[in-house]
């Protein structure tokens, strides 16, 4: 896990990761009860400080299967024959990770189509039932998955490692463990305890992937690993004292070709043998010869100081070291609030969102301050008059307010009025006196000025006569009186309307006469905004 996934946890979901600190490894199957703690020296390897075996007697019932619990059915009965021993050694941790044999637990790996990773909850269990055939309804289990090599169809695919035991085994682990007055941190099988001992007790790990053939009496367990994890696990009894002559029956050729088939293993990198026996370097050469891989010989037992060397000793010296030396495989039967991939990557956006719009609005008020402080500064530098000191002091905001607002409607009517941009009436009338026919006379003139920025611009109104030889070229003069004042200065800023009335009938003709004109006009002239 990342440190920022380790973050996530904690803040979101307020789980702290395991502290590197050992806690003790149990091994636990109907034969055998095995306790041991070890620690990390200050060269960084696994040293064991103390190891406590415990044979369980049968009870007279038949002897235990794969995936049976039945010899739990009495947990205060295994732990009347732990305790004793267990208290003739003084522990310097109560916390316990319990490791299963093959009775109680079940590992397997196998690929299946690429799915996104928010279905793997419901896809992976219906996937397992074609290789563990056990009702899931009945079982406890934990998977975790990485991707494979496509298929020959292009089609992606992952592989899962997933282990599984009763539920009802849970129960029982968890009543031993209180009986023996130890506290659960964790439940997981015995070969991954085993690969998690044997890198942590070796540090010159081959190249992956390797095979590793642990050779306990009868009993022989065969591991492939590739990626970290155990991608092949067999366990084969051959009973008494097996010699060479038995390894057809381990068929190590065979698991490395199904392997290879299955999940496109590359070429094994080298072959490793462990356990008790003096044929033990047989054993060696004969696996070296049938696979054509490269093979040694490991020491657990003189790498780690310890006199017993079975499975049962590994498997719980690899549970005690599981939080002082992490590995690939992170596996946990027991584990009720573990926190999913889903989870944790919708609380991982929603904190790096939560984070970028802290830094924004981080941002942005220290680009506030910085600019009222640059404010501050500019103000600090003009002197402050001893009147307007004097006319401000004791007013409140509101008051201060007011008196600015007041302060700003004088200053725009004095800009309305004194405004360069301002038309000014004598150079209109100026302008209007220039253009008017000589045929032509005014009679009256108003103006329209509002001061203040109103809405209404300024208005002239003209008023006036023409006299000519016939009514059309009095007309003519009337419009040609427009089209002078619009190519005239005023015609940028002012628009010009004309409205002309003609005397009609001998009535009409007569006053005109006496008015010495026979055509009115009205003429408009309105600022432009």
């Amino acid at each position: 896990m990342s440190r920022l996934d380790a973050l996530v946890d904690q803040v979101a979901f307020g789980r702290r990761p395991p502290a590197p600190s050992a806690s003790l490894g149990v091994y636990l199957g109907p034969e055998l009860l095995c306790v041991s703690e070890c620690r990390r020296d200050k060269d960084g390897r696994l040293a064991v400080e103390r190891v406590v075996r415990i044979p369980i007697p049968s009870d007279g019932k038949p002897a235990a299967t794969t995936m049976s619990a039945d010899f739990l059915s009495d947990p205060v009965r295994i732990a009347d024959l732990a305790r004793r021993p267990l208290e003739q050694v003084r522990w310097g941790v109560r916390r316990a990770r319990v490791t299963l044999s093959h009775h109680l637990g079940l590992l397997r790996y196998f690929s299946m189509p690429a799915v996104d990773r928010r279905f793997l909850r419901s896809a992976v269990p219906i996937e397992a039932k074609k290789y563990i055939p056990i009702p899931f309804d009945a079982l406890a289990y934990d998977f975790q998955t990485a991707p494979l090599p496509a298929d020959a169809s292009g089609r992606g695919r992952l592989g899962v490692l997933m282990a599984v035991t009763q539920s009802k085994s849970i129960a029982a682990i968890h009543r031993l463990l209180e009986a023996l007055g130890l506290q659960a941190d964790g439940l997981e099988v015995a070969p991954c305890s085993a690969l998690r001992l044997w890198r942590a007790a070796d540090p010159t790990r081959p190249a992956e992937p390797f095979a590793h053939v642990h050779m306990d009496g009868g009993n022989v367990r065969v591991m492939i690993c590739s990626g970290g994890v155990p991608v092949f696990f067999r366990e084969v009894f051959l009973g008494g004292d097996p010699a060479p002559s038995d390894q057809r029956r381990i068929d190590l050729a065979g698991c490395l070709s199904f392997v290879q088939k299955q999940f496109g293993l590359g070429k094994l990198s080298q072959v490793r043998v462990s356990g008790g026996g003096s044929d033990l370097e047989r054993w060696r050469a004969a696996f070296a010869q049938e696979v054509g891989a490269d093979a040694v010989l490991q020491d657990t037992a003189g790498l780690l100081g310890v006199k017993e060397g079975d499975w049962g000793v590994y498997a719980s010296l690899g549970a005690s070291a599981h939080s002082l030396f992490p590995a690939g495989v992170e596996l946990d039967l027991a584990a009720t609030d573990r926190v999913g991939e889903d989870e944790r990557a919708a609380a991982r956006d929603l904190m790096l969102a939560g984070a970028a719009a802290a830094v924004l609005l981080g941002a942005t008020g220290a680009f506030q301050s910085a600019a009222a402080g640059y404010r501050t500064r500019e103000l600090r530098r003009y002197e402050v008059d001893p009147q307007v000191a004097a006319t401000l002091r004791g007013q409140t905001a509101s008051g201060i307010d007011l008196l600015l607002r007041g302060m700003q409607a004088q200053l725009d009517i004095l800009g309305a009025v004194s405004s360069a941009e301002r038309p000014r009436l004598s150079r209109v009338l100026r302008e209007v006196v220039a253009a008017l026919p000589e045929e032509a006379w005014l009679e009256r003139c108003s103006a329209a000025d509002p001061i203040g920025g109103g809405r209404s611009p300024m208005t002239l109104s003209l008023r006036g006569r023409v006299r000519a030889q016939t009514v059309a070229a009095e007309q003519a003069l009337a419009f040609q009186f427009k089209e002078k004042l619009l190519a005239s200065p005023l015609g940028r800023s002012f628009e010009v309307q004309i409205a002309v009335r003609n005397a009609g009938g001998p009535e009409a003709a007569a006053a005109a006469a006496a008015a010495q004109g026979r055509t009115a006009f009205e003429l408009e002239l309105r600022a432009k905004r």
